[in-house]
């Protein structure tokens, strides 16, 4: 399989932004309902995850931030892509303007439709406090 290009990369980086910063309007335009499979999966609030592009931008519209929101970020992010499907993961350090850092892990899902690569699944995890305490079971 083929290594993602920069493009693909900084679209998945931007999305994930767009996301964090609750940019409903920039979600809509560089996302994509996946037709194909009839599934498209977003988790951004409490409510159950998103199955589709419509309730996902819904969503962030009801669910405003209510904290402060990181205001910068380093991304470590690679990329691969087979046919119309390209998928980027990344590890991200968040910067909080009070300094707190929390590093975080996201997967994105393209898919290339009229010559554009839309946004078609994201997903974004945290790590769980202490995890780096648990061992395995022997």
């Amino acid at each position: 399989m083929a290594k993602a290009s920069p493009e693909i990369i900084k679209i998945a980086e931007q999305y994930t932004l767009d996301a964090t910063h609750r940019l409903p309007d920039k979600i809509g335009e560089n996302g994509i309902h996946d037709e194909i499979s009839d599934f498209t999966c977003f988790h951004t609030t409490p409510k159950p995850p998103n199955r589709d592009l419509e309730s996902f931008i819904q969503n962030m519209r009801d669910y405003q931030t209510k904290g402060q929101i990181a205001n910068s970020y380093d991304f470590n992010s690679d990329g691969w892509v087979v046919g119309d499907v390209a998928w980027v993961i990344s590890e991200l350090k968040g910067v909080f303007p009070d300094g707190y850092v929390i590093d975080v892990r996201t997967t994105t899902v393209l898919r290339h439709v009229n010559n554009q690569w839309k946004v078609a699944h994201l997903h974004l995890s945290e790590p769980v406090v202490g995890a780096q305490h648990m061992t395995p079971k022997s």
